[in-house]
């Protein structure tokens, strides 16, 4: 399915030719990509700029490896710009060369060259670290828990199922049919509690419920954060609505900065 993406569309072209740098960020897989070498340059071609006049480097790809030396870059664009004519710069995950300031600042005072870059936000790092290193260690530390293997297992279990209806009898059968090992209920819930009272966790039960019928009926579970959520799979299956709780429906991780010539200041510091 083609997700439509005309804000930052648009958000594009409103500041096309304005002599700044424009850097798309977010996570990993949240349509960087797509949106600079698929959308936009599309949207460059329907309005009649020629399709050499649009220079394009993968830096993820394997083959453009050698690109990723800023120098052999600077000089792969340079060798594409033959005339007068304006140029359109795309330049996908940045952050893969290094000095790449230096890179982008080399083109700002060219008059005919217009620079798009992705680069992936440092943001996923440090999600990644605050999970292991504050959430899980928190929880061991608080309940004395040995080996949390089974409970890795039940967050990973939780994390990619957002959403869906389940109680502990129904992730028991799971550790069993999926996992291959045993896990009593008991001990599930035990852990489900754990996740809750840490603020990891969010337990959604169905309203017409009553009484005894509470116990053991299927529930929704929901991350808090939904950032740890994806960091917790690697941003390998990243929900845009459908399994998120209504106070966390959000834009898809997608954001537009403009870099104007002070990536470094007149010291040469980076800012």
């Amino acid at each position: 399915m083609i997700i439509p993406r005309d804000k930052y569309l648009q958000e594009l072209r409103s500041v096309m030719h304005n002599g700044m740098i424009k850097i798309i960020t977010g996570v990993r897989r949240c349509g960087k990509s797509y949106l600079l070498f698929e959308l936009f340059k599309q949207s460059l071609l329907e309005n009649g700029v020629n399709e050499e006049h649009i220079i394009q480097v993968d830096l993820e790809d394997r083959r453009n490896k050698h690109l990723r030396e800023p120098d052999r870059l600077l000089d792969h664009i340079d060798g594409h710009i033959t005339d007068n004519d304006m140029y359109y710069i795309l330049l996908d995950e940045i952050q893969l060369v290094p000095e790449f300031e230096d890179v982008l600042n080399s083109y700002l005072k060219i008059k005919n060259t217009d620079v798009y870059v992705s680069k992936k936000t440092e943001k996923e790092n440090y999600l990644k670290s605050l999970f292991q290193g504050t959430y899980i260690r928190d929880i061991k530390e608080r309940y004395n828990i040995r080996n949390d293997d089974d409970l890795s297992e039940l967050i990973d279990i939780i994390a990619s199922n957002i959403g869906c209806l389940t109680n502990p009898t129904n992730l028991e059968n799971t550790f069993k049919s999926v996992k291959g090992h045993s896990i009593s209920d008991t001990t599930i819930q035990s852990y489900l509690g754990m996740l809750q009272d840490a603020f990891m966790l969010e337990k959604a039960i169905r309203y017409d419920i009553k009484g005894k019928h509470y116990i053991n009926t299927p529930s929704k579970y929901y991350f808090e954060d939904v950032g740890l959520r994806n960091a917790r799979l690697n941003y390998r299956q990243i929900d845009i609505v459908g399994g998120l709780t209504p106070s966390h429906v959000n834009t898809d991780g997608i954001s537009i900065i403009n870099i104007i010539d002070f990536l470094k200041d007149t010291e040469g510091n980076l800012l």
